[in-house]
Parts: C-alpha cells; sequence; structure tokens
C-alpha cells in the first residue's frame, strides 16, 4: 500500500474515522477533533468536543448519516454523547484551503449515554457502535453492562449485561443480522449476543481463548460465511466462526512477543490491519496472510522516516484506503489505488 497523505495532528490521535464518501478524514485526540480533507492534504477545521476546565477524554467517533448531510458522533469516557454538525460547509473558504472558523460548528444533541461508568486503572472509556439502517446506537465501556439507543426518538431501548467484570474494549453489530452483535472485553473474552431473547439470556457465545486485552472484533466474510476476527494485546488474532466453541484459525501478528498496539478489519475487502509495537503496520488477508508491511513514510515530507509506534487504526467503508494515527502525531492514509498519486 502506497502512503497518499501524511500531516501532523494537533495532538497525539486516539480515534480516526474515514467518511464514507466524502474525502474526510475525522480525527479525535484527547478532548478535540480535527477534520482534515485527506485527498487536498488540508486541514477543514479543528473543535473541541468540551468546553469545561477538564473536558473528558474522547474514546469513541462515528460519522452519522453520511450519505446526506453528515453529522459527528462522540463519545467521551464520562459517559457522555455529543453530535455535531455543520463541521464542514462547502464555499469559498473550503475551496481556498484554509481552516475553517470552529464557530461554525454546532452541537446538536448531548446527553448521558451511561450514567452508570465505573473508570478503572486500566479503562476503556465509552465504546460505540452506530447502525445506520436501524437508527440504534450501542453503548458500552467501563460499565458491565450493553445499552442500546435508538438515537431518533432519543430513548433508550434496552440494557444487556455483559457477564464480564472486566470493561469492554469492542463491539459491532452483525453486518448480515441487525439482531446480534459481538463484544470484546479487556479479560480477553469475546461475547456474542442476540437481541431477540431475553435480556439475561441474551449471551449465546463466548470465546475465552485471548489471554490478553483484546484490542478489537469485528465481522468479515470469508468463503461466503460471516466470521469474526479478534485480536489482542499479545499480537495472536483469532477467527471464530459464530456456530462453533472455539476459534477455527489462529495467526500470530506480532513475533518475539513485540504485542499490538492497534487493529482494524475492512467490512468488505477481507483485510485486517494490525500495528505493532516494533513500530510497523502489517495488513493481511482473510487467510492471515500478509499483504503488505508499512514501516516508512514516503510522503508529507518525510520521506523515508520510520513511522511511530501506532495509536490508532480504521479503514474506509467502501474503498482499500487504510488511515493510521501514530504517537508523534502523524497521520496517515495508504491506499492500494495504483491510480492515486
Amino acid at each position: 500500500m502506497k502512503e497518499v497523505f501524511c500531516n501532523r495532528n494537533p495532538l497525539v490521535p486516539s480515534v480516526i474515522r474515514f467518511h464514507p464518501y466524502d474525502p474526510w478524514l475525522a480525527v479525535a485526540d484527547k478532548d478535540g477533533c480535527t477534520v482534515w480533507d485527506w485527498e487536498r492534504s488540508v486541514r477543514l477545521v479543528h473543535f473541541n468536543n468540551q468546553q469545561q476546565p477538564r473536558a473528558a477524554r474522547i474514546t469513541s467517533m462515528e460519522f452519522v448519516n453520511g450519505h446526506d448531510d453528515a453529522l459527528l458522533l462522540i463519545g467521551a469516557d464520562d459517559g457522555s454523547c455529543r453530535i455535531w454538525r455543520d463541521f464542514i460547509r462547502t464555499g469559498s473558504r473550503l475551496s481556498s484551503g484554509t481552516v475553517e472558523d470552529s464557530s461554525a460548528v454546532s452541537l446538536v444533541s448531548a446527553w448521558n449515554c451511561i450514567a452508570e461508568m465505573t473508570p478503572s486503572t486500566r479503562c476503556s472509556g465509552l465504546v460505540l457502535d452506530w447502525n445506520q439502517d436501524s437508527l440504534q446506537l450501542l453503548a458500552t465501556g467501563d460499565v458491565r453492562l450493553i445499552r442500546i439507543w435508538d438515537v431518533e426518538r432519543e430513548l433508550k431501548v434496552s440494557d444487556f449485561p455483559t457477564g464480564s467484570e472486566n470493561c469492554v474494549t469492542s463491539i459491532h453489530h452483525s453486518p448480515r443480522d441487525r439482531s446480534l452483535f459481538v463484544a470484546a472485553c479487556g479479560d480477553g473474552s469475546v461475547r456474542l449476543f442476540d437481541k431477540r431473547c431475553n435480556a439475561q439470556k441474551s449471551r449465546v457465545m463466548t470465546w475465552r481463548e485471548h489471554t490478553a486485552w483484546v484490542i478489537d472484533c469485528e465481522w468479515i466474510s470469508t468463503d461466503g460465511a460471516t466470521n469474526l476476527v479478534s485480536g489482542s494485546l499479545a499480537g495472536d488474532i483469532r477467527f471464530m466462526d459464530p456456530r462453533h466453541p472455539t476459534s477455527v484459525h489462529t495467526v500470530v501478528t506480532a513475533p518475539n512477543s513485540q504485542g499490538m498496539t492497534a487493529m482494524a478489519v475492512h467490512p468488505k475487502a477481507n483485510l485486517f490491519a494490525c500495528g505493532i509495537v516494533g513500530q510497523h503496520i502489517s495488513v493481511h488477508d482473510q487467510e492471515g496472510e500478509v499483504c503488505s508491511t508499512i514501516a516508512y513514510h514516503d510522503g508529507g515530507g518525510i520521506l523515508g522516516s520510520k513511522i511511530a509506534a501506532v495509536s490508532c487504526l480504521t479503514f474506509h467503508p467502501h474503498r482499500v484506503c487504510l488511515a493510521a494515527g501514530g504517537m508523534d502525531s502523524m497521520i496517515s492514509v495508504f491506499s492500494s489505488d495504483k491510480s492515486k498519486k
């Protein structure tokens, strides 16, 4: 994969997301958000998620209504959710390539998504997953439950107990069956839930094969079936079939006990990427074979410099593009598109 965008973010990025249709990249740091045009290498706007003196740490971010007038949903480790609009305006200022005034950004809605948050020494904060089809939001994190919100009606739908004493680190709806969702936990377990069941009996499968904090667990299509792929800080990747109680395939991405710092799964291209402690990114296919290794920058004015430890990764929803944030505050986009310069 070739680096097509590289720039320095105001602070170390913690969460990074592609807009599904426009060339915008939202990058959250400790308490603010910066939106970039990654095709033109232009910073469009930067704004603070909270104005209070001690703002909560941003731990989740999602684009909402990406097909229309996009909104930006931001979750923080105090359990709060905020929805922002007007972070991008078309017009003379945008076309001129200057940074847009952050005062144009407006708050649409804000609420305490989970008041029961119980921060610990090692916390995941607020973990969110947005489903555009159902307009529902899954919310969890440093809490022993998973809460479903109907965002359109601004109502809590239901709570599901996680069955774990540890925090939830990742949560995702099934792309094929909106009744199913998967949650990964800090104790290394991966748990599958079915919304159609009674809340106390909604956990239909639990895998306990990871020995470390699970960084991410997402759905991936393999051989026509929708399976799960999860990765832990120890560097092991496990593929799971929801019909089987044990993993069907295991890949070690971080040799010599280097460990892993970040992970992302492409929703359509059957690829996953891992940020390795040894300061490189490896991209793998659905069998776990390495497709590409990224260790150096080849653009953005820092040609040939080694990438820093990876703080966050994400794939574009529709294109084979990977965005990465580093501990040196650098953000990059890598693409397999041969026509991209």
